[in-house]
């Protein structure tokens, strides 16, 4: 189990995926296709992190584009927004889809 304090938000890691870093703010599958990353951003409000989701997955995906627009849902009763796109992970092409869940304060997973 890993738990965000700051967002009031705790996750099991799925059956045969590993830590990429101790806090478990990066997971990986067991054969290292698919990772999701977990992001406290600094700001509150989910229409301003969507806003500026390319400049925060930079880190992880350079070239990030969005590709539509968001869209609104429940996981698991908590509210959420999704987006997509494309970009370059280590110089290869790839897609992305990033969740804004809100909790006690915004994840981006």
């Amino acid at each position: 189990m890993v738990t965000f304090d700051h967002c009031g938000m705790t996750y099991r890691i799925p059956k045969g995926w590993k830590k990429d870093k101790e806090d478990g703010t990066v997971i990986s599958s067991p054969d290292g296709k698919m990772c999701a990353v977990f992001i406290e951003p600094e700001q509150n409000d989910i229409d301003e992190i969507l806003k500026n989701i390319g400049e925060t997955i930079d880190k992880v995906v350079k070239d990030a584009k969005v590709e539509g627009s968001d869209s609104s849902h429940e996981i698991n009763g908590m509210h959420s927004r999704s987006v997509h796109g494309t970009g370059k992970i280590e110089g290869k092409d790839a897609e992305w889809s990033v969740e804004v869940i809100g909790v006690k304060r915004p994840l981006i997973v």
